[in-house]
Parts: structure tokens; C-alpha cells; sequence
């Protein structure tokens, strides 16, 4: 069975008659332009000439004569391989440019397809399938045994729930009057608990929330990269606004936590992509029932990158 051909792309040929209407425009200036400034022997007095020997004079003359027949012609030829040139480029471009104001919104509609895709609310189902994951990857500990596992990751669950859900209430409610906030959102292959942007679209910081378990410093770290990866990602959907990511821990700090925060920082600082802008706040569990909106208002100074918030 023959195979069978390639659809013929006409965008290809339009973009070709561009190419050949140009260089043929081009082509023809250079062309005068060369005549114009070379004499090709035209400028050699009498007697010069008659110094030279009979065969550099016939070689010469015979040059003299070439050179006038094609300045007789030039202006014909060089003024229709220009005009050729002009309707090749004109053609080129009344087939080429609707079809590329086509290929532009058919583009520009992928993008908002896929950004409108990608955001929306998460379901408590799936709220709380993404909890249950961070403990138990931040906690094994709990999947040790076989007494009461489930029971005993149900209720970390619920406590990890409900701290992020006090967590997101009071930013909600004391958040400067400049941002708004979307609850639990999930962006293409990310899961967010909150998207935080300025009501004027110049800011937008992608929220995770974390609490301190188990083997919270390694953890964070991890947590801190695919924050950064997301803002990476949210980013090429918007040239206009470079989201910021934005992880805060609620729980007790240690040194291996302030370590692996201070690393961060200090292992991304410069770096132009959106690692270089994540911010870290650590927030007390006692502080957590008493944060003010100036605290709040601290979250989203994007010159600390790491702040703490104690009582």
C-alpha cells in the first residue's frame, strides 16, 4: 500500500515567496549600486591607453563595450527583477499574515485553555488526599506497625487539616486590602492551598502550607523545590506576572528546619528563575490564633525572604 503524502504546508511556501520577493529587492539595489561605483574601465584616458600593448587595449575596449550594453539594459532588468521581487513579497505576505494572525490565536487560545484548565477549586476529596500524603512521606514512622495505622494517620490528618484550614481563615481575613485569596487551588500538575493575588494582577504568590513532622528539615526542602518548580511553571503561562512561591511552616522551630531554610536561601540567592524569590515564613502554633494584619502584611514583603512569627 503506498504511503501516503504529507499535507502540503502553505505557510512554508508563503513564507518562501517572502524570502525570494526580498532577496530579489535586494538583489537588484546591490546590482545598480555595484555599476554605479565600479568604472570598469570606462574612466582610462586616450593616451594611457594607447601605452598598453594591441591585445590590452582589445581586452579592454571589449570590456568598455559590455559594460555599456548592460548599462542600456540594466535599468530594464534591475527594475523587473525589483517589481518581481515587490509582487512575490506582496503575495507572500496577503496569503501569509491572516494565516499567522490564525496560528497566533489559535496559540494564544492553547494558553488560556490550558491556564483555565489548570485553575480550579479542589475538592475536600482531594484536600485531603493531599494531606495524607505529606504525612505519610513526612512521617513514616506512622505506617510502622499494624495497630490502629489508619486510625492514627486519620487523626494527624484531621490535626493537619484543621490547621491549615485556621491558617487560611485568618490570612483571609486580615489579608491587606490590595489581595485576594482562592482556597485550595489546582494548577496543571500542582496543588496549591491557597493562590494569593494583587487585585491589580501585578502579584500573585502560590501558598503551601506545612506543618513540622517528623523529619520536618528534609522535608521542607523538598517542599521548597517543587514550590519554586510550580512558580517555574505558573510563569510560562503568564509573561506578565512571575508568580512567587510562598511556603509557610506552622510548628515548632529547631535548628535542622532553620538549617534547611537558611540553605535555601543561601544556595538560590541570585538565581534569576523562581527559586531565587521563594519566601519561607515560620509561624508558631501559639502565634497562629494571634497573628495581626501587620504580620500578615509581612508574609508579602518579597525583600525578607525568610521570616519567623512567635509570640
Amino acid at each position: 500500500m503506498p504511503a501516503v503524502m504529507d499535507k502540503f504546508e502553505f505557510g512554508d511556501l508563503n513564507r518562501f515567496l517572502v524570502s525570494v520577493g526580498v532577496t530579489l529587492i535586494a538583489g537588484s539595489t546591490a546590482v545598480w549600486w555595484l555599476f554605479l561605483r565600479e568604472p570598469f574601465d570606462l574612466l582610462i584616458a586616450m593616451d594611457r591607453l594607447q601605452k598598453l600593448t594591441p591585445q590590452a587595449q582589445l581586452i579592454i575596449i571589449e570590456r568598455q563595450q559590455w559594460t555599456a550594453t548592460a548599462l542600456t539594459f540594466l535599468p530594464y532588468v534591475s527594475g523587473g527583477v525589483s517589481l518581481l521581487g515587490v509582487l512575490l513579497l506582496a503575495v507572500g505576505l496577503v496569503r501569509w499574515v491572516p494565516s499567522q494572525k490564525i496560528d497566533d490565536r489559535f496559540k494564544e487560545a492553547q494558553m488560556k485553555v490550558a491556564e483555565n484548565e489548570a485553575a480550579r477549586t479542589m475538592s475536600n476529596a482531594e484536600i485531603v488526599a493531599k494531606v495524607r500524603s505529606d504525612v505519610i512521606v513526612e512521617q513514616p514512622a506512622l505506617l510502622q506497625g499494624t495497630t490502629d495505622m489508619t486510625a492514627k494517620i486519620d487523626a494527624v490528618v484531621s490535626a493537619y487539616v484543621k490547621t491549615e484550614e485556621d491558617l487560611l481563615d485568618t490570612l483571609s481575613h486580615r489579608l491587606p486590602k490590595q489581595y485576594q485569596l482562592s482556597k485550595h487551588q489546582s494548577q496543571g500538575g500542582y496543588e496549591f492551598d491557597a493562590i494569593i493575588g494583587s487585585r491589580d494582577g501585578t502579584q500573585r504568590f502560590l501558598v503551601e502550607i506545612k506543618r513540622a513532622l517528623g523529619d520536618g528539615a528534609s522535608y521542607l526542602r523538598n517542599a521548597l523545590n517543587r514550590a519554586s518548580e510550580a512558580a517555574m511553571w505558573a510563569g510560562g503561562l503568564d509573561d506578565a506576572v512571575q508568580p512567587v512561591a510562598m511556603v509557610i511552616v506552622v510548628g515548632a522551630l529547631d535548628e535542622g528546619l532553620m538549617a534547611s531554610a537558611t540553605d535555601f536561601i543561601n544556595e538560590t540567592s541570585g538565581n534569576p528563575t523562581a527559586f531565587g524569590h521563594t519566601l519561607i515564613r515560620f509561624v508558631s502554633p501559639q502565634k497562629l490564633d494571634t497573628l495581626s494584619a501587620p504580620d500578615i502584611e509581612k508574609f508579602f514583603d518579597t525583600s525578607q525572604r525568610l521570616a519567623v512569627f512567635t509570640v
